[in-house]
């Protein structure tokens, strides 16, 4: 045996920065290595910690007695990363043994093993280390990463039998479970055949699993995708392949049932990632309805693939149904949204869309048909350069899909139309300087031009009279051919704080047949304008900034060639007649003491016409509806935004305002009035009311409340109060039960535009919708 005391006479250079303390050790030699036995021992440095009941480590013998006689130069150490890192330093340093690289052969712990380094921490019943080969091998390990690594911050465990990480720190694990619940044994958990994790040197790590089952408290329930995780760190769609579970009870699908997967990943040279999602269903009413998405992005390219399927077993109760006929009870729906970028200046998209019915859309994804866009198959390409945008835009629109027709609600109302570009070439030139005023040297001449060559048809489309006919064939198809020219020249100047910038601007447009069939047909706009606008500031001493912006533009429009009646009505430009204007802009903002973002924000718009017969209209500026009005001044606009959190340590900083107001003066009626205001009072209370009016239109308030009344319950709601026609108002009312590892979802919904309510149930994991309520350490 070694006496600890002839260690401590041999002159060293300990690691100061590592000690160690243990209960009893005992050493000898053995095989030719020094062997250390020591028991209750605990390692500390600064990057690491380790703690083991019992440990036994093993020195190179003939470096073991040669420490001290040649001074070792230490070489700069990169702290540890991994699970075991460099053990060398860390076992010999704490020790008090000189830093000799190769000192330590291996190392074997038992019983109560702990080790932390950085914020990883990971115990297991026994650490093996070879130095050698830098391989350490851990049985029956519990490994819990950083704070962060997981999705929504929430820190991930890894549970194995069996885990190896070699010397460049990879992790390879089999009878592996990733979880994020702290009991043990965990409530849930992705179960794993074997598990691949990779350091990326920044604290991040990537990981590819293979074979996956959902595992709840100890049975594995149902097989899942194995999600790849890339270095940047796992977020809420990809942790364990399951991302919830709904029950529903309503008139449309009747008692349903939906699980929801989905998955990513990465090549293997990272070049191409990729993601996608299943939502497989039972419907007591429909049969097995089927969708699923798909995600690829690639150094050039990203594509967004949809796709439904049902063969359905009962009648559709959307209120189109009352008056259109589906013509088969195989319902599919393809949507393939694909961008390209090819070389530095050109994109291009390219869009296909088409369903198995009209109805489709409505009846089973009513809440994006009723509020997205309208869905279309396009081919568009823009060029981008420094000085001119060129686009070259090709869309169309199936007679039986792709638009929302109010019309089905009302067989009174007048049908909805859609434009097609078949196709539309636009290049436009950015404004540039070509000279200067003469006989001044501070005056530019800026000239911006463009030209446009368009083939393009309108469509009008209606609800059949007869019920169960077929569905939305076109009233009537009108197209044209249009070549259109612009340019506008203009010499901005300033004087003192004001900039004025007059102008001209020419608009011409030939079409290949005019209203009626009289043959080509040809207009031409000019219109000249002087704009002045200028920027005022005061700062005040206490810090506070007000900014105001007033804008004023005189424009004076004529017209030739053909009269308006003969001109085909299909853009804002054909639409465009001669008339005069003055439009006042007049905005200010308020900005709090070192803020960056305005405390308020307000805005007031509002034309004036010399002639109220013949008013300028801009679709870009509050104009009258009905194209004329019975006084000069037009229709005025008022927008206030409000934030009162942009000051430091407001009593009123919970508090959002909005606000939009439009009167029309020359006909002396409000015609739109919008005002929005939220309180959040803190992170577990939202809430607010808004109240939103157009004449002849609608007029509704909408109240809602998202409040976590406690760490354990939430509660929604959305309530709309209409006074008039409520179509498209959806109520719903939940609560939220944030349990330890799921969060469940009880509740009801009404949606008066399809005249359904239903009630559902979801349940989620709790890492896709809630932060962790503490560290879990």
């Amino acid at each position: 045996m070694i006496s600890l005391a002839l260690l401590l006479l041999l002159p060293q250079e300990p690691d100061l920065s590592a000690s160690a303390t243990w209960e009893t050790m005992h050493s000898f030699v053995e095989n030719g290595e020094v062997v250390y036995q020591i028991s209750s021992f605990e390692s500390r440095s600064e990057n690491r910690i380790l703690r083991a009941d019992s440990i036994e480590i093993h020195f190179n013998k003939d470096l073991y007695l040669r420490l001290g006689e040649t001074p070792v130069s230490p070489s700069p150490q990169e702290a540890p990363t991994g699970i075991s890192g460099s053990w060398d330093t860390q076992i010999a340093g704490s020790l008090g043994l000189q830093n000799r690289p190769g000192l330590v052969n291996s190392l074997f712990m038992e019983g109560g093993v702990e080790v932390f380094a950085g914020e990883m921490k990971v115990s297991c019943s026994k650490l093996v280390y070879d130095a050698e080969t830098g391989v350490s091998d851990l049985e029956n390990s519990d490994l819990l990463l950083p704070l962060g690594s997981g999705p929504r911050g929430w820190p991930i465990r890894l549970l194995c039998n069996k885990m190896s990480e070699n010397a460049d720190g990879v992790i390879l694990a089999t009878g592996a479970s990733l979880t994020t619940c702290d009991v043990i044994p965990p409530h849930y958990s992705l179960q794993l055949k074997e598990l691949k994790g990779t350091p990326d040197g920044k604290g991040n790590w990537s990981w590819r699993p293979t074979g996956a089952w959902l595992n709840m408290y100890g049975w594995p329930f149902l097989p899942l995708p194995a999600p790849d995780i890339r270095a940047e760190g796992l977020d809420r769609d990809t942790f364990i392949g399951f991302q919830d579970l709904k029950l529903e009870s309503g008139g449309r699908l009747g008692q349903s049932t939906t699980v929801r997967f989905g998955s990513s990943g990465q090549t293997e040279n990272q070049s191409l990632s990729y993601s996608w999602n299943a939502s497989p269903s039972w419907s007591s009413r429909r049969g097995f309805p089927l969708q699923a998405s798909a995600q690829v992005e690639g150094e050039r390219f990203e594509s967004n693939w949809s796709l439904f399927y049902l063969n359905d077993h009962a009648a559709d109760s959307h209120p189109f149904a009352q008056r259109v006929a589906r013509n088969s009870d195989t319902r599919w729906q393809v949507d393939l949204q694909n961008r390209f970028q090819i070389g530095e200046e050109w994109r291009a998209d390219l869009d296909f869309v088409v369903a198995s019915d009209s109805l489709v859309g409505p009846e089973f994804f009513h809440r994006s048909w009723a509020e997205g866009a309208d869905a279309q198959s396009q081919f568009y390409a823009l060029r981008t350069r420094n000085d001119s945008v060129t686009e070259f835009d090709f869309d169309i629109v199936a007679d039986r899909f792709g638009y929302a027709p109010l019309s089905g609600y009302n067989s009174t109302a007048v049908g909805p139309t859609f434009l097609e570009h078949l196709p539309t070439l636009r290049y436009n030139a950015f404004s540039r300087t070509i000279g200067d005023l003469p006989g001044t040297s501070s005056v530019p001449i800026n000239l911006s031009w463009g030209a446009e060559a368009s083939r393009e048809r309108f469509r009008q489309f209606s609800l059949p009279e007869a019920s169960g006919a077929l569905p939305f064939d076109p009233l009537t198809i009108s197209s044209r051919s249009r070549l259109r020219i612009w340019s506008d020249l203009a010499t901005p100047f300033h004087w003192g704080p004001i900039t004025f910038r007059p102008g001209i601007r020419l608009d011409g447009a030939s079409y290949d047949e005019g209203v009626g069939g009289i043959g080509k047909v040809s207009r031409g706009l000019v219109e000249s304008y002087l704009g002045a606008s200028a920027l005022l500031l005061h700062q005040y001493s206490d810090g506070w900034e007000h900014r105001v912006v007033p804008d004023l533009r005189f424009r004076v429009r004529g017209e030739s060639g053909d009269p308006l009646a003969f001109i085909p009505q299909f853009d804002a430009f054909d639409a465009a007649t001669k008339g005069q204007a003055a439009e006042l802009s007049l905005r200010q903002f308020f900005l709090a003491p070192k803020a960056t973002r305005p405390w308020a924000d307000i805005d007031f718009m509002v034309p004036w016409y010399p002639n109220p017969d013949q008013p300028l209209i801009d679709p870009l500026f509050p104009h009258p509806r009905s194209g004329s009005t019975d006084g000069s001044l037009g229709p005025a606009e008022f927008r206030f935004s409000w934030r009162p959190g942009t000051q430091a340590h407001s009593a009123l900083a919970p508090l959002t305002a909005d606000l939009r107001l439009r009167r029309n003066f020359g006909e002396d009626e409000s015609e739109e009035t919008f005002s929005r205001v939220g309180i959040t009072p803190n992170n577990n209370l939202n809430y607010g009311v808004s109240v939103q009016r157009v004449e002849n239109l609608f007029n509704y308030t909408n109240v809602w409340t998202n409040w976590r009344l406690t760490e354990s319950l939430g509660f929604q709601m959305e309530l709309p109060l209409s006074s008039g026609d409520s179509i498209g108002r959806r109520s719903q009312m939940a609560f939220s039960w944030f349990a330890h590892d799921f969060v469940f979802d009880f509740g009801a919904k009404r949606d008066t535009s399809v005249g359904e309510t239903a009630f559902f149930f979801n349940l989620a994991p709790r890492f896709l919708l809630d932060s962790p309520p503490q560290p879990l350490r």
